[in-house]
């Protein structure tokens, strides 16, 4: 099993996929995130890890529009789905533990890069989160 950083834009996409256990990406990324993997959710309206879910089902496809940007803008963003379970929710503000984090490197901690981790929809550059790291982000959660 591996763990997974995903950042998702707004606390209301956030909303529905809680709502409707389900999350959902622009690419299949069925090749990296398996089920019973861990996801680690990052706000970047909040700059914060807002939850923990693990992942109970297989990619799917849909072809209707559920998130809210989606249905603003009437065109679905992110068609490749997975169900999820919602394992813990928080906040905790990424600045709070950056010093912590051993995902990113020190010297991008440094010179305040540590933003390159929290890029793309399967961050940390596609590579899975130490457990360490899972198992703080749990424990600090308020």
């Amino acid at each position: 099993m591996a763990n997974w950083l995903i950042t998702i834009k707004t606390l209301r996409n956030w909303q529905t996929c809680r709502e409707h256990g389900i999350w959902g990406a622009p690419r299949d990324l069925s090749r990296y995130v398996k089920p019973g993997d861990t996801l680690i959710i990052y706000c970047s309206e909040v700059k914060a890890f807002i939850a923990v879910c693990k992942v109970v089902s297989e990619w799917y496809r849909e072809d209707k529009p559920l998130w809210p940007d989606e249905i603003k803008e009437g065109k679905i963003k992110y068609p490749n789905r997975v169900r999820i379970e919602v394992l813990k929710e928080g906040h905790l503000p990424v600045l709070n533990v950056l010093d912590k984090l051993t995902f990113i490197k020190p010297e991008h901690k440094e010179l305040k890069r540590w933003g390159i981790y929290f890029m793309g929809t399967l961050a940390n550059f596609r590579r899975p989160i130490p457990d360490q790291d899972l198992e703080l982000v749990m424990r600090l959660f308020r």
